[in-house]
């Protein structure tokens, strides 16, 4: 199997047996324009003479066999013994007659997990997660390479990069086409996964402070109460201003541990999620293209997408539970378009008013007439139907001419 300094890919040997048997190199030479020794190129041209380009591939080296292994019947007693006493590899080998790095061994080769990660009472990997939304979110700056205009070298390749004019090329000036960085600060709810993001072109003092007061009021306007902050040792987030920030909306600011990001870990993952679904996922012609894309993607992500923690439901279903509140409602022709939360909101207080309406000692020749959503007073003209409710007919009233209900909110 290919270890990580290996010289030589699959394609890396295809060349140098192309080289050796098909335009007539000798092998020193091949092995020389490979970079590897002449044994080398005799042990893959053996392997092609002997199983074809199918010998090319890389094996394992693990042996065949090894007779020092524990049998099948001893390793599953150790899985025995784990299941039912929970026992540390000391206690086990004990009890076993092994070896303590021979049990650890055996259970790190079946995947069971260390006992620190485990719940004794239902035996389940405990996951750390608060228990409400606000509890504990975690904030951390991402440094994302800015792509020059027409595009990097991920789009070009390596090499092909759109050539710098004149201004560029000038000598002396060796930083004038560097094109830096965009941070981007994120905050992440622990229990929810909702995201907030900013991008900026630095992580100063006063940048960090600045969206930690945006942040915390856009989760206020999402009903989301921030009790916590987590951050790293970053400066910004040792500073003066960054303190303000949080003391003035009394939350308490905690700090990681140093060198340990995986206290962090659930920004950190968003981080990864930024960069394999956002930020490297198709070609952009520009930076400012690319961050063009930011907002609909964290939109994305806290509405729509699926994520594992809430067995594939969104981060915002957790908040408000209804996903489908979020789309717009086509708007008839001369009404303004309006998002479900809304239409919802306004269905609300119609049940609400009818039912207050119907709970109220009624004449018994006036007829219960139901408000116009968004109105506030009851106009007969302007009746509308509930599904669930009988129409009320007023006296006089034919009822080929019933009112429909209006379908612009």
């Amino acid at each position: 199997m290919e270890h990580r300094r290996a010289k030589l890919s699959i394609e890396g040997r295809r060349l140098l047996i192309e080289r050796i048997r098909f335009a007539g190199w000798p092998v020193a030479r091949a092995a020389e324009a490979q970079g590897v020794s002449r044994a080398t190129a005799q042990k893959w041209l053996r392997r092609y003479d002997d199983e074809g380009w199918d010998g090319l591939v890389g094996r394992s080296s693990a042996p065949h066999r090894c007779p020092h292994r524990l049998s099948p019947e001893r390793e599953q007693a150790i899985l025995a013994r784990r299941e039912a006493t929970l026992h540390g590899p000391h206690r086990i080998a004990w009890a076993t007659g092994e070896a303590r790095s021979t049990v650890w061994r055996v259970l790190r080769r079946h995947g069971v997990p260390r006992l620190a990660e485990l719940d004794r009472a239902t035996r389940t990997v405990v996951r750390y997660q608060r228990e409400r939304p606000g509890e504990l979110l975690h904030v951390d700056v991402k440094k994302q390479g800015r792509i020059p205009d027409g595009g990097g070298w991920r789009f070009h390749g390596r090499g092909n990069a759109p050539v710098l004019n004149k201004q560029e090329r000038r000598t002396g000036d060796r930083k004038q086409h560097r094109l830096g960085y965009d941070y981007l600060h994120i905050a992440v709810d622990d229990r929810s996964r909702i995201a907030y993001v900013e991008a900026h072109r630095d992580e100063r003092k006063d940048t960090a402070a600045g969206f930690m007061t945006r942040a915390i009021d856009w989760f206020a306007d999402h009903d989301i109460t921030i009790e916590r902050v987590m951050a790293d040792n970053g400066n910004c987030y040792r500073s003066l201003p960054f303190r303000d920030a949080l003391q003035a909306h009394q939350v308490r600011h905690l700090r990681t541990r140093p060198y340990r990001p995986q206290t962090n870990g659930k920004v950190e993952r968003f981080n990864l999620t930024l960069k394999n679904e956002w930020a490297y996922t198709r070609p952009y012609t520009s930076n400012q293209a690319r961050l063009d894309t930011l907002e609909a993607f964290v939109h994305d992500y806290n509405h729509h997408r699926g994520h594992t923690a809430h067995n594939g439901g969104a981060p915002m279903s957790i908040v408000d539970n209804v996903p489908v509140q979020h789309k717009l409602v086509p708007a008839e022709p001369g009404c303004a378009a309006i998002s479900m939360r809304e239409g919802l909101s306004a269905a609300a207080r119609v049940v609400r008013s009818y039912v207050s309406i119907a709970a109220r000692p009624q004449p018994t020749a006036a007829p219960t007439v139901l408000p116009r959503l968004g109105g506030d007073r009851a106009d007969p003209a302007s009746a509308v139907s509930i599904p669930g409710q009988r129409h009320v007919r007023r006296a006089g009233e034919d009822p080929s001419q019933r009112s429909q209900p209006s379908g612009c909110w």
